[in-house]
């Protein structure tokens, strides 16, 4: 990989600004970089168990004799993953929003109904490492 952080922050002031006039060779450099982090997060958390996903909607039930639940998205699975709010599955204390990013570990497949988790927590900086 070549690195070198001058020609990387000119291709990401570039890309901030729409200036999509690079030179290609900073473009791939920036690309790489981006790749290889993701893959690294990625990996660091499959290693756990872990599946890093983003919120889609949260289910209310209005009955109340079930526990409302999220709806999540996880890259590279063909259906939905969906956890309670209630504890001890959900392990924080406030509730997720959509768009933000959690991690799903524990997963269970059920029949007809899809993959569930049966632990759930916000991603935070250090699962990047």
């Amino acid at each position: 990989m070549i690195n070198n952080d001058r020609v990387g922050k000119r291709t990401l002031a570039a890309l901030d600004n729409n200036h999509l006039d690079c030179h290609p060779c900073c473009v791939y450099i920036f690309l790489e970089q981006a790749v290889q982090k993701i893959a690294k997060e990625v990996i660091s958390l499959l290693k756990k168990g872990e599946y890093k996903a983003r919120v889609i909607c949260i289910v209310r039930n209005t009955d109340k004799t079930k526990s409302d639940y999220v709806v999540t998205e996880v890259k590279g699975m063909d259906s939905r993953v969906t956890f309670t709010l209630a504890s001890p599955v959900w392990e924080e204390k406030d509730e997720p929003k959509s768009g933000h990013f959690v991690v799903l570990s524990q997963l269970t497949e059920k029949e007809g109904i899809g993959w569930r988790a049966n632990k759930a927590r916000f991603f935070k900086p250090e699962d990047s490492k």
